[in-house]
């Protein structure tokens, strides 16, 4: 094959059919007969790149090649990325050599050509590897750096090379200088018409590197205030054009798409979340889509937008957003914003946080926090529903032997918890709000004393009414389902040896294995609901006897434990993460005076079921919790109820039991 081809390998590559031989040829060829190819597209390569067919070619050898020949193709497009990134085929060859093959020097070398012509810059000598590097080192050309690295990413991002994780960079890495730029607020108000800038050079232009400097410096000197904010104009509405769905799944991207998101005027937000619609759910599912949506939550002031646009679709699917494990931060953010026990501060530190001084929100976190609960929005609502349903709650949140699921995915009752908190009135007042909620920087503080002196009340009396009726369903059924059940039986779960999770790592690891069961659930779970089943008009037979075999399936194996030694069967208040929710509840009536739930649980448990608590720690300390509320008639009626188990009380060896003993004045 490589004798017939000899010669003609370069027009091969070029057609839509050969092109396909000659990548067979490059994958399935021996290390000899790769190394003929190359040597004789060597000179072509960089034309080849450039065609729709033989990009292919270029790609296969860059995978397949030895790495002498990665070094050759670094070499052959030295000095040429920016004018191939600005071609939509060329781009993907440099981005395979970027994100897959190239170290850290040979990325810094690619990455200091978007800047500018690096020996003039001074970048190579200087070992530039990140944007303001760069325009530290040359105070005096910033504005012909970013306004040619301006142009770059607009020609890219019209191209739909917005997925590529070197467009996401060094989108990410100017608009990081822009939102410190005083030009930000100007586009508003930027009225200088676009047509008289010529943004997007075309691809076969090749201009001296100094002519190009000479010119840009002229154009910068002349206008340079307005074509800086038309240049950073027309990036906002390319990009919002193109949209940002593509750039959602990847660590680099979520940050840029943040930073297009607190960059844009609230007209421009308004088009970015529209550009999002039928996208949310699938997002929020994403490893790292999740947060591009809580900093959405976080940044747009306009409520109703966010309730038409972000709450609406996850509301159509809240089933499977509150069983997926990204998803659900999403509804946890909108219920607790930054709170640091639901999310690593870190996380907050890096992603969120950045936008704070963004002049385009004007709302403080903790007015956006109650505007999310309102029964305006639709989110609190339906998630008090969900909770006092008797569909969702034992499956969904809980968890039991026929529904294990909850089990292996403890943070459902994190939720949960959050859902029965935040819908207290206490919850729902401002100045509360306040104190819990809040950005960092100094516009925070203006935002909430703008926010103070507001007469109009988030919540009219019919809202906090319709939550408060909601919020005592829901607790009632809790109460009913999960603590008031006659067979409280503790089963004596061992805790973990403190070897198996002494160190920091070890607890990360068994963090990260809970997550990947938890997500694997709920992805399996997805599935066999949108799963359709098509059945052949034949073999009977075998369609009988499947019948029959799901007339009769398998008995579930009750003894079975999920990680960490949880036998499925466990009562929920021996479950830690059951005693954490009871706990919580109860911690949020003492500190607001408010006993609605401590009232229930006396109300509706059992007194045999409320002795049985005796028999476990962790029963024993919300026994405790109970007491320490207060209340006059709850205190009488615990009492009355556990005077009556004197014997055990006094004897138990349960620590739970003796600070109880204390309480009781039992001896």
């Amino acid at each position: 094959m490589l004798v017939a081809t000899k010669g003609k390998l370069v027009d091969l590559c070029r057609a839509r059919d050969t092109s396909r031989i000659v990548e067979s040829m490059i994958q399935l060829g021996t290390e000899a007969q790769r190394w003929s190819i190359f040597a004789e597209l060597k000179d072509r390569l960089r034309y080849l790149a450039m065609s729709q067919y033989a990009k292919h070619v270029v790609l296969k050898l860059i995978n397949y090649g030895a790495k002498e020949h990665r070094l050759e193709l670094f070499k052959i497009f030295r000095g040429h990325v920016a004018k191939m990134l600005r071609h939509k085929h060329a781009a993907e060859v440099i981005e395979l050599l970027y994100n897959d093959y190239a170290t850290a020097a040979q990325r810094a070398l690619i990455l200091q050509e978007t800047y500018g012509h690096q020996h003039a810059l001074q970048l190579t000598a200087n070992n530039v590897q990140r944007l303001e590097e760069a325009l530290d080192l040359n105070p005096d050309k910033r504005q012909i750096i970013l306004a040619n690295l301006n142009d770059l990413l607009v020609t890219m991002v019209s191209k739909g090379l917005m997925r590529l994780s070197i467009v996401q960079h060094l989108l990410l890495e100017y608009l990081t200088v822009m939102l410190k730029s005083t030009d930000l607020l100007k586009l508003q108000t930027v009225s200088t018409p676009k047509t008289t800038t010529k943004l997007v050079l075309g691809e076969n232009e090749d201009n001296e590197v100094e002519e190009e400097e000479k010119e840009a410096a002229k154009q910068a000197e002349a206008s340079e205030g307005p074509r800086r904010e038309d240049r950073l104009e027309v990036l906002v509405e390319t990009l919002l054009e193109a949209g940002i769905v593509s750039m959602l799944h990847t660590r680099e991207g979520v940050k840029a798409a943040l930073a297009v998101l607190w960059i844009c005027p609230p007209k421009d937000r308004k088009t970015l979340l529209k550009s999002l619609k039928t996208c949310i759910v699938s997002t929020a599912e994403n490893e790292h889509g999740h947060i591009f949506l809580m900093g959405l939550l976080d940044a747009v002031d306009d409520t109703k937008l966010l309730a038409k646009t972000v709450i609406k679709e996850l509301l159509d699917d809240l089933e499977d957003v509150v069983a997926h494990p990204h998803a659900r931060k999403v509804i946890l953010y909108a219920l607790a914003p930054r709170d640091r026990r639901h999310f690593a501060p870190a996380l907050l530190d890096a992603l969120i946080a950045p936008g704070d001084e963004s002049p385009f929100t004007k709302k403080p976190l903790a007015v956006r926090a109650l505007e999310l609960r309102a029964p305006l929005v639709g989110l609190m609502p339906e998630l008090l529903r969900l909770a006092a349903s008797d569909e969702h709650l034992i499956p969904l949140f809980v968890g039991n032997a026929e529904n294990p699921a909850p089990l292996e995915d403890r943070s459902r009752i994190v939720l949960l918890a959050e859902i029965l908190i935040r819908s207290s009135v206490y919850e729902l007042e401002l100045s509360n709000a306040m104190s819990q909620f809040r950005r960092t920087g100094s516009k925070e503080e203006d935002r909430l004393s703008v926010a103070r002196d507001k007469t109009a009340p988030i919540f009219t009396a019919a809202d906090l009414e319709e939550l408060a009726r909601l919020r005592e369903a829901a607790l009632r059924k809790f109460v009913t389902a999960v603590l008031a059940g006659p067979d409280f039986k503790p089963v004596g779960l061992k805790p973990l040896s403190r070897d198996s999770v002494a160190s920091a790592e070890a607890r990360r690891h068994l963090q990260a294995q809970r997550r990947k069961r938890a997500l694997a659930i709920a992805e399996s779970e997805g599935i066999k609901k949108r799963k359709v089943t098509v059945k052949a008009f034949e073999n009977t037979e075998e369609e009988e006897e499947g019948a029959a075999n799901e007339a009769c399936p398998e008995p579930m194996d009750t003894s079975a434990t999920s990680e960490g030694g949880l036998p499925v069967d466990a009562p929920f208040l021996e479950r830690p993460e059951g005693q954490l929710l009871v706990s919580r509840i109860l911690q949020s009536e003492k500190k607001s005076d408010s006993h609605d739930f401590g009232r229930l649980i006396c109300e509706l448990v059992p007194e045999q079921t409320m002795q049985a608590w005796l028999t476990c720690n962790r029963s024993c300390f919300v026994l405790v919790k109970l007491y320490e509320l207060g209340n006059a008639s709850i205190c009488k009626q615990l009492e009355e109820v556990l005077s009556k188990r004197h014997d055990l009380i006094t004897v138990s060896p349960l620590p739970g039991a003796k600070v109880l003993a204390k309480h009781l004045n039992l001896k």
